[in-house]
């Protein structure tokens, strides 16, 4: 079997992780990342493809990891930079899947959108400082990712193509702001947040399951919930 991943976002915070889970169980990874590649750009996904298809084959795995989260500025900047995480989060994910689709009707696959539990649910305002929000452009991008993954699953299913959504809580890492991180961990019911385990099992139960389609698989250690 064929086991070629292409992955968008593989310079990211979970880009090298989705990458070390997939080269120990096999997989050929074709990451791709800014500033040489830009999901938004058509011309550049079909170079991406190519380059792809000649070094590894016709992927059988896609996983749209590319995304944006940027600052707001104050209170004010709600609504910043709403067009721009439209534009990469949602818009760049289904300009891959179309690029990819037609090429991979010959064998199958499955594509992973790896969306967010604030897709699900609102940011919390109670765990931002004083006159800041978290801009709802990134939840707003993340529930229409899923509005998508569901679209895409059933359109491309008779071609033995499945889409779904591998949503998550907040992941362990070192860069966390120690203040913030205290407040959200204690928001979580199982008091911890999404560790490297996590991830593994979440993708691989994606990757292995030939009948999970058109669905989201939300990892949010019960934060949505709530």
């Amino acid at each position: 079997m064929n086991k070629t991943v292409f992955l968008t976002g593989s310079g990211g915070n979970l880009g090298p992780i989705w990458t070390e889970i997939l080269e120990a169980d096999g997989y050929k990874v074709f990451g791709i990342d800014l500033p040489r590649y830009d999901v938004r750009d058509k011309i550049g996904m079909l170079i991406a493809k190519k380059e792809c298809i000649s070094r590894y084959g016709v992927p059988n795995v896609i996983i749209n990891n590319a995304a944006i989260d940027p600052k707001p500025q104050g209170e004010s900047g709600i609504s910043d930079n709403f067009s721009d995480m439209i534009d990469v989060n949602l818009k760049g994910a289904e300009n891959v899947i179309h690029t990819f689709a037609e090429d991979m009707k010959v064998k199958g696959g499955v594509i992973i959108n790896i969306g967010s539990m604030l897709g699900f649910v609102a940011a919390n305002p109670q765990l931002y400082p004083e006159g800041f929000m978290k801009p709802y452009g990134y939840g707003a991008s993340k529930a229409g990712l899923l509005g998508l993954t569901r679209n895409v699953g059933v359109y491309y299913g008779k071609w033995g193509i499945r889409c779904v959504m591998l949503a998550l809580g907040p992941v362990e890492s070192d860069k966390w702001n120690p203040e913030f991180r205290a407040k959200l961990v204690q928001t979580m019911p199982l008091g911890r947040f999404i560790s490297k385990e996590d991830l593994k099992a979440g993708l691989m139960f994606c990757i292995n399951s030939p009948n999970f389609n058109a669905r989201g698989l939300l990892i949010d250690g019960g934060y949505s919930a709530r």
